[in-house]
């Protein structure tokens, strides 16, 4: 580890006598960026030069690329090298169909054509802001955390041929950390279990959650500080800026009893208290020690605004406020807008703390806590904090404030939650700031939103002049890549652009061929998912997409055209062997997705809630709604497992792999500690510690994911829980006489344990498996019958046993003597079975009630979070073509318009 130190010391004392404004002879990165990307090298297309605006001249304004053609290659020149990855982005895209995305979104579409298109004259690309920023604090704990340095180069070619300048760079911090409360006197023992597990190292470093699926391995750690040692070396290359941490005031809870004279509360110090500028500077040192001299500082406050850094909690009659002040200032769950003197002495606090030791620091600040008091405080008091606030920030030669504000969900389409226009454009006093789209939460999978809203905001701001650039800001990627690739190259269209025109294009761009379908398809997709007016995302998991859901607990429904959706699906399965094109691929199968989720899955999910509400509930309707539900799911399942972007099994697998990168491939004990915390975040996020736990401790399935493997074999088995429960709840239960053939009995709630002869496959409704069942059945003379759901064909029924959700179907001259009543040992259930009624109730309290439905998905959630990858029942890679499944869920469900 410490030559490992002394080896990037001295990469960046010789890197840094170069200024982030790079000169010519710093273009190596590009070239091989540019060669990764296409897979020769770029040398042979592109020749790139930097130049000053001035000599590029025409429309060039501050910042520009210009693209020409000379002797068989692209010229692109730029004022910087994001311009030049831009310049070249662009040709590549606009001249030869070429596509960039996310790795897990079909990553990079590059078809080589025979000929290199020319220019017939010099092309300007001007941008209208500086910025083009990149991540979400929370982005590397919901789609980053497993990331090796290979993965890493790949997404950083991607912000070069999206003009990225400006990007977090939060990976290794801990170990900084480590060093500095080491030398304050905690030790390793307490740090690592303070700080969260590393899929929920977002949490532990700034919002106000210690220990979350932990302890931290040390190896994690240490293996990690040097890669965030290779991925800012690498972005400097670039010429974009990382945004490191500063201390922002959560410490571990120890430190209070080691310093009790200083004002530590539950985790958190005061920003006046001088312990916190000590701290501060030794982590700011620590951070230029270990990743090199920086200009860009981000440090924020606790999120849910009770506590934090620079807030403290102001008591209304310790001000001696009036009862109408007090109703003015205090909202938002008791909280208290602090003043103009609070904003400016804890600004200052903290600005200073580390600009002593950086002093060309600019303070990056994600305005999330101003955009939730916004929309739900009184917006004068609000804006007077924060005149106070930016007021405590020196200013730049220019007369800036050095705080760039991250207005971080600006595209959301309730205007109470952008900054950069509230109280026209007064709310920032001063500072500017950079104008956001998030669009995402906890990286669920999503795919639409209204394109049209996002331009023209982005455009709208980008004409403000306080704000300086846009940003990327989703808590998760993987996702809805057309949005965000509009919001990106936003600051270079003109302001005419067409959202339609240009998700037609991206469509070409994702095929490699301009072709009628894929025309058609994303003209269909702008008239749906992507159409004015489309709401924007719903937050934190509610309400939800049907085939992650639980019966009567509230479900998505479409509110867009789901007919011009199932058209472009249809586009999409033609187009896709003609594009040949993983990029396609993963749009047909996405727009699959949402198509059966959204009308065939919500149909079936509302037959089971209808079934659910009679007082007397028909077990066979009921069981036959949810085995549609199930069965539509099941079809969702395998359809996302012919796309590597939807599956549950590459998610593990890399994250077992990290143990693999830190040297430790033999360590499967680490291996499933990474497995581990995989599984516990897109499912109940923290972890379930016991089978018994009482209730969840973190937000249940705000991270969940349609993912293929995660709904076989998690959320259809919540809901076969659900079912569960139901039958137990001790409502009446009608049984059905028989089946559709006299010649067997129906009893519900039974099952005939052990004795199988076969089991006959079936996914469908009763009144399609039944019959085949009965059919096997008779056709095998050692068959007494068969349970449904299961299919199982049985020889006898010695052990007879209670079972909710089984109904078993008894050939004539079968049918066993049942008992009066009797307990169920497993799930403390009475059963009494009379006059064909099959109740459920206590047994005058000989038996215990049954868990609630809570207490079995907390069960079911252990065991799953426990379990480790089996690549036979969770693939990692896909097993069936794409458009082979696709074609045949098309036809399978069918909107009755189209049959």
């Amino acid at each position: 580890m410490e030559n490992l130190k002394k080896m990037f010391s001295v990469v960046f004392v010789l890197f840094f006598v170069v200024p982030c404004g790079a000169t010519q002879q710093d273009l190596t990165q590009v070239y091989e960026s540019f060669s990764r990307t296409l897979g020769l090298q770029a040398e042979s297309l592109f020749e790139f030069i930097l130049l000053d605006a001035a000599s590029i001249g025409g429309t060039c304004g501050e910042q520009c690329a210009e693209l020409s053609y000379n002797q068989s290659k692209v010229i692109v020149k730029a004022t910087g090298i994001p311009e030049l990855g831009y310049g070249g982005g662009y040709y590549l895209r606009t001249f030869c169909n070429m596509s960039f995305s996310w790795v897990r979104t079909g990553g990079n579409q590059v078809k080589i054509p025979s000929t290199w298109p020319s220019l017939d004259s010099p092309l300007v690309l001007p941008k209208k802001k500086k910025w083009s920023y990149y991540q979400n604090v929370v982005t590397e704990s919901y789609s980053m955390w497993w990331w090796d340095w290979t993965r890493w180069q790949l997404e950083l070619d991607w912000m070069l041929l999206h003009g990225v300048n400006i990007a977090l760079a939060y990976v290794g911090q801990e170990q900084i950390y480590r060093e500095v409360y080491n030398y304050f006197g905690v030790k390793d023992s307490e740090l690592l279990a303070t700080f969260d597990g590393p899929a929920f190292l977002a949490w532990s470093r700034g919002q106000g959650q210690f220990g979350n699926a932990g302890p931290l391995p040390i190896i994690w750690l240490e293996n990690q500080v040097v890669l965030n040692q290779n991925i800012t070396s690498r972005m400097r290359e670039l010429g974009i800026f990382p945004i490191l941490s500063a201390f922002q005031g959560n410490v571990p809870k120890v430190l209070a009893s080691l310093y009790p004279k200083h004002n530590i509360s539950n985790g958190w110090m005061d920003s006046l208290d001088p312990l916190f500028t000590n701290i501060s500077t030794h982590v700011t040192t620590k951070m230029i020690e270990s990743f090199g001299a920086n200009t860009f500082w981000e440090a924020d406050g606790w999120f849910d605004l009770q506590t934090g850094p620079w807030y403290e909690q102001l008591q209304n009659e310790a001000k001696g406020l009036s009862k109408e002040l007090e109703e003015q200032v205090g909202c938002l769950n008791g909280f208290t807008i602090p003043t103009y003197e609070e904003g400016a002495k804890r600004a200052a606090a903290v600005f200073n703390s580390f600009a002593s030791v950086s002093p060309n620091a600019t303070w990056i600040y994600q305005g999330y806590p101003w955009s939730r008091v916004s929309a739900a405080c009184d917006v004068f008091t609000l804006q007077k904090y924060i005149e106070g606030f930016v007021s405590g920030v020196p200013k730049d030669s220019n007369g800036n404030p050095r705080i760039l504000v991250l207005d971080l969900i600006a595209d959301y389409n309730n205007k109470r939650w952008s900054l950069w226009d509230n109280l026209g454009g007064k709310l920032l006093s001063g500072a500017q700031s950079i104008w956001c789209a998030l669009e995402n939460w906890g990286g669920n999978v999503h795919v639409g939103g209204d394109l049209t809203y996002a331009f023209g905001q982005s455009q709208a701001a980008l004409a403000a002049p306080h704000v300086v650039g846009v940003g990327l800001t989703p808590e998760g990627i993987d996702n809805n890549p057309a949005y965000y690739e509009l919001v990106l190259q936003s600051p270079w269209l003109p302001n005419d652009t067409s959202p339609r025109q240009f998700l037609v294009n991206w469509g070409i761009q994702r095929c490699g061929k301009d072709i009628p379908q894929i025309r058609e398809a994303y003209s269909l997709l702008f008239d749906s998912i992507y159409a004015p007016g489309t709401p924007y995302l719903f937050c934190c998991s509610q309400p939800t997409y049907c085939p992650t859901g639980i019966p009567e607990e509230g479900i998505a429904t479409p509110n867009y055209n789901t007919s011009a959706l199932y058209a472009a699906w249809a586009l999409l399965i033609e187009a896709a062997p003609i594009c040949n094109s993983s990029s396609t691929d993963y749009d047909m199968v996405d727009i699959g997705r949402e198509y059966l989720s959204m009308v065939p899955c919500v149909t079936a999910m509302n037959t089971v809630n209808n079934a659910a509400k009679n007082v007397t509930i028909n077990t066979t309707l009921l069981n036959s709604s949810v085995n549609e539900l199930l069965a539509v799911s099941m079809d969702v399942d395998t359809l996302l497992g012919t796309h590597e972007g939807f599956m549950l099994g590459n998610w593990l697998q890399s994250a077992r792999n990290i143990a693999s990168v830190q040297g430790q491939g033999n360590n499967t004990t680490l291996a499933d500690f990474y497995e581990w915390n995989a599984r516990a975040q897109v499912t109940t996020w923290a972890p379930i510690l016991s089978p018994n736990q009482t209730g969840y401790t973190g937000p249940t399935d705000y991270a969940r994911k349609e993912w293929s493997g995660l709904i076989k074999q998690y959320y259809a088995k919540r809901v076969e829980a659900w079912l569960e429960t139901k039958l137990m709840s001790g409502s009446d239960v009608t049984l059905s006489a028989n089946s559709n053939n006299s010649y067997y009995t129906a009893v519900q709630g039974v099952d005939c344990n052990f004795d199988d002869l076969k089991q006959v496959h079936c996914i469908g409704p009763q009144d399609i498996c039944i019959p085949k069942l009965e059919m096997a059945c008779n056709s095998t003379a050692a068959c007494i019958g068969f349970n449904f759901p299961g299919g199982y064909l049985k020889k006898g029924c010695d052990n007879l046993v209670s079972a909710a959700t089984s109904t078993f179907y008894f050939k004539q001259g079968h049918e066993p003597n049942l008992p009066s009543y009797g307990c169920d040992s497993t799930h403390g259930l009475c059963v009494q079975m009379k006059n064909g009624t099959h109740k459920t109730n206590s047994c005058d309290g000989e038996c215990a009630a049954p868990p609630t439905l809570t207490e079995r998905v907390i069960k079911l959630s252990y065991e799953f979070q426990h379990d480790r990858l089996d690549p036979t029942v969770i693939p990692v890679a896909p097993t069936q073509d794409p458009t082979d499944v696709a074609k045949e869920l098309l036809l399978k469900y069918k909107p009755p318009s189209n049959k």
